[in-house]
């Protein structure tokens, strides 16, 4: 769509669709159009916009964007500057495991005013790099780009870096607050400098379907630009069957205007193309969430099935949406979970497809357990007493014992290992609940027993346990004769 000049200078649209598909492709394409006399939220431009992020192979995504933007759409004589801006960009991301993402890719950007003698006319191009780390509860985004910037209107060139900081804190899933600081360059305006734009936002979510966010942010800090305050809050109700009421409000003050305030509303309603799937092909869906918070889903978690692989999107989400009449396994990169983390269910997940059908499996994460078998040997200590009734039988260690088999069995799992030069083994990245423990050592004499050789442990999420096998010595009675009782 664009601006026809035809329509009256006080009307207005605004278009905007989003999309993904069941590979975890994701689509979004804008276009706002607003006469010079239009008192709303936009006025006197024309702006579209696109970016489209698909997966390439495993962690590893595509992403580009492409926008236009234009300013004073009936150019006259009598205007200062009619600036158009346009920005291309493309790269790929890549997620790690431990939880940081790193982007590389080319930006283009050509800023022209078409008003008279143009103020400005450039082209800039460069690499950029970004880099982002998710906490806990805190996560920091940082990127750079290093710009070559071709002035044709005073015929030179230069080379300037930009770079951007993002600081954000969610301590629960329903707020959030962030912090960030940019140096660029401004598009829409006449000045050549690098502005520089500090700024906060604040988000609640007092009902699951009901967020409100308010933002603020300063513009132009620096030497010879014209500086802006501008102050956002926005409110959205999501209804029944995914449609979304949206209020927007923004003032702004620059210059000598003491403040313009703006409002808009929006309805969203979503759609879908049914499709029908063939006799011999099912599909199988999922989500892969917290278990401790079921409402927060494991993004980037790379799973497979057959050679078919599926990354899951920012809800924890995936699917696999052919799958022939069969039997299968769900595998899962469990490395991409984080230190400490393990699957409720094990893995790799059986599933059976026959026919057209659909099945939708849920794989809850949660915190792991550990378990340390420590094994030691024991001898009578040198001087006891242990002679028949004597009660105290004391015993000293003797050193460890290795080669002792320690078993662990669930239900659905069994998992043998056996102890060191040290005596200990340690079992890590175990699943919570009961688990069966069986000590088998692999030698002892006849003059030794094991104390306890079985043990059941409800591991909590988490928890540490600790387990003490020992072999002890077997005490013999002994009678002692005296040497007048062996004459007579």
């Amino acid at each position: 769509m664009g601006w026809q000049q035809g329509l009256e200078g006080d009307d207005a649209w605004r278009a905007s669709y989003s999309g993904s598909t069941e590979r975890g492709t994701n689509l979004y394409l804008e276009n706002v159009a607003a006469g010079s006399r239009y008192p709303g939220f936009y006025s006197d431009l024309e702006s579209t916009r696109g970016s489209l992020s698909a997966p390439i192979f495993g962690r590893l995504r595509f992403q580009t964007s492409a926008s236009l933007d234009r300013s004073v759409l009936q150019v006259n004589p009598a205007d200062q500057v009619a600036p158009r801006l346009q920005r291309y960009s493309a790269g790929v991301l890549y997620g790690f495991s431990f939880g940081t993402d790193a982007s590389l890719g080319y930006e283009l950007q050509r800023r022209k005013d078409v008003a008279g003698a143009p103020d400005f006319d450039d082209i800039s191009d460069g690499p950029y790099f970004g880099l982002s780390h998710a906490f806990k509860k805190i996560s920091l985004r940082a990127g750079t780009r290093l710009l070559h910037i071709q002035n044709k209107v005073e015929s030179t060139t230069s080379t300037k870096p930009v770079f951007r900081f993002d600081s954000h804190y969610q301590p629960t899933n329903r707020q959030n607050y962030s912090i960030f600081f940019s140096q660029g360059q401004d598009g829409l305006t006449a000045s050549p400098n690098l502005q520089k734009t500090i700024g906060a936002n604040i988000g609640f979510e007092p009902r699951q379907n009901i967020k409100a966010e308010f933002r603020y942010e300063r513009t132009g800090l620096g030497e010879g630009n014209q500086e802006e305050d501008q102050w956002h809050a926005n409110f959205s109700y999501k209804m029944k069957q995914g449609h979304s009421l949206k209020l927007e409000a923004r003032h702004r003050t620059f210059a000598e205007i003491n403040g313009v305030t703006s409002i808009l509303m929006s309805y969203t309603i979503p759609f879908g193309i049914p499709t029908g799937l063939k006799d011999d092909i099912g599909v199988i869906t999922g989500r892969v969430f917290a278990a401790d918070e079921p409402g927060r889903g494991y993004s980037d978690i790379v799973l497979s099935i057959g050679g078919t692989t599926a990354v899951t999107d920012g809800n924890g989400k995936f699917i696999f949406p052919a799958l022939k009449t069969g039997s299968y396994y769900i595998w899962m990169d469990t490395s991409s979970l984080g230190f400490g983390r393990v699957t409720m269910q094990k893995t790799p997940i059986p599933v059976q497809i026959a026919g057209a059908s659909k099945q939708n499996i849920e794989i809850g994460v949660t915190r792991a357990a550990t378990l340390k078998v420590r094994a030691l040997k024991y001898k009578p200590d040198k001087g006891a007493a242990i002679l028949q009734g004597d009660d105290k039988k004391k015993v000293v260690e003797d050193g460890p014992v290795d080669s002792m088999f320690i078993t662990l069995n669930r239900d659905d799992q069994v998992i043998r290992r056996s102890t060191d030069n040290e005596g200990v083994v340690t079992f890590r990245n175990l699943r919570p609940g009961k688990w069966k423990i069986n000590a088998t050592p692999l030698k002892i004499n006849s003059l030794q027993y094991l104390e306890k050789s079985e043990w059941e442990i409800d591991f909590q999420p988490g928890g540490e346990e600790e387990i003490l096998v020992k072999i002890l010595p077997k005490f013999r009675k002994l009678i002692i004769l005296d040497d007048e009782e062996e004459e007579n």
